[in-house]
């Protein structure tokens, strides 16, 4: 884990923006303030761990020339990372957080067979994937993105074939959506 990354900072930060980032993030996820919260305990040590070594200017030097925190492997490096099919073992979750069997697995137990044909289905979500810094995930970025999707051919009315005729819509090319 980057301290910097962590405390929403950029490698030049001085030590008032460390200080100002740390206050605003411990009152956050003091133990205090969330009792019985296990994640944010080990969010707030991990953010106290930042604030010491990047407030103090030796410890600081340490960390920017070998990207370890004191008496420690260096940060971000996790020693075993397995992943499997797009999943990542390498944090524990525990509480309400930690994902159920079911719904880890999800897709694989319960596949969504598509409908007959290609057309969009009336009411139908629209799913989009971005990429999200950590840094943007706490500011609370707002972010427009372009979807594309599919509408209902107007003249065959998604059947891909004018009903006149017995040959394929040309303005869908027989696609049925647009």
């Amino acid at each position: 884990m980057d301290y910097y990354t962590l405390l929403g900072l950029a490698p030049g930060a001085n030590a008032s923006d460390v200080k100002r980032a740390y206050r605003r993030l411990s009152r956050r996820y003091h133990p205090g303030i969330n009792p019985g919260d296990q994640a944010a305990e080990t969010m707030f040590r991990h953010i106290s761990e930042a604030y010491h070594t990047l407030v103090d200017a030796e410890r600081r030097r340490q960390y920017d020339s070998t990207g370890a925190g004191p008496g420690g492997p260096p940060v971000g490096r996790v020693d075993q990372v397995f992943e499997f099919s797009g999943f990542d073992f390498s944090v524990a979750a525990h509480g309400p957080q930690a994902a159920t069997f079911s719904e880890l697995f999800a897709e694989a137990l319960h596949p969504v067979t598509p409908r007959h044909g290609t057309t969009p289905q009336d009411g139908a979500a629209i799913h989009a994937s971005f990429s999200l810094a950590f840094e943007e995930a706490m500011r609370g970025v707002e972010r427009q993105i372009l979807v594309t999707r599919q509408v209902v051919c107007g003249t065959c009315r998604g059947g891909g074939q004018v009903p006149a005729a017995d040959a394929p819509c040309a303005q869908c090319r027989g696609a049925g959506t647009i």
